[in-house]
């Protein structure tokens, strides 16, 4: 529900405002608050009880942090830290393709297993791969109901206004389950003490 207030009040606030600054403020805002709750929503459904820990809501902090730092990439493709020319751009900017956070999953993942011996880096790994992939398609469902999802090499796919909520709780159910599933095999294989475990 919290994800769901979040994006419908943000976008409310966007279309009514003309200001182009307050208006970068708010989108940053929001995918800031999506990603915060669509982090806590994962956390709480593989942990399966209602306990916030500290480790959790700085997990969910930065998690929100790096969902509104992706828009970074229009200043970066831009070359100007001027707002006009960051949100005139003709093509969308690299952080914007979903193929990337699965592909840093996948290698922090594949790294936490073959490269490390640290039990706890192998979590933090595996942990950040969860966090960084939450935050980026979080931010790229909200975008995408604009412009479609964009997967590299494969194109756009367009999708309404209305799915975008939907589709981010979907994706936060998702990885939750994923997350349970991965993790738990791999620390079975590898004899870690489960990071699941109160």
């Amino acid at each position: 529900m919290c994800i769901a207030g979040v994006a419908v009040l943000g976008d409310i606030f966007l279309q009514s405002c003309q200001n182009l600054h307050l208006r970068a403020l708010t989108d940053s805002c929001t995918h800031f608050g999506i990603a915060v709750f669509s982090w806590m929503s994962v956390e709480l459904n593989c942990r399966q009880q209602n306990v916030f820990t500290k480790k959790c809501l700085f997990e969910s902090i930065f998690c929100g942090f790096l969902s509104s730092a992706v828009d970074l990439d229009h200043f970066i493709c831009a070359a100007s830290f001027k707002l006009k020319a960051a949100v005139s751009l003709s093509s969308r900017p690299f952080l914007h393709c979903t193929t990337i956070p699965i592909i840093v999953l996948l290698v922090l993942h594949m790294s936490s297993r073959i490269f490390f011996k640290s039990e706890r880096l192998k979590t933090l790994l595996r942990d950040l791969g969860w966090i960084q992939a939450i935050a980026l398609v979080s931010h790229h469902l909200r975008d995408g109901h604009r412009r479609g999802i964009w997967i590299c090499p494969f194109g756009s796919i367009k999708y309404p206004y209305v799915v975008y909520i939907p589709f981010t709780l979907l994706v936060c159910l998702t990885v939750a389950k994923a997350r349970q599933i991965l993790d738990r095999n791999l620390n079975k294989t590898l004899k870690i003490p489960s990071c699941f475990d109160a």
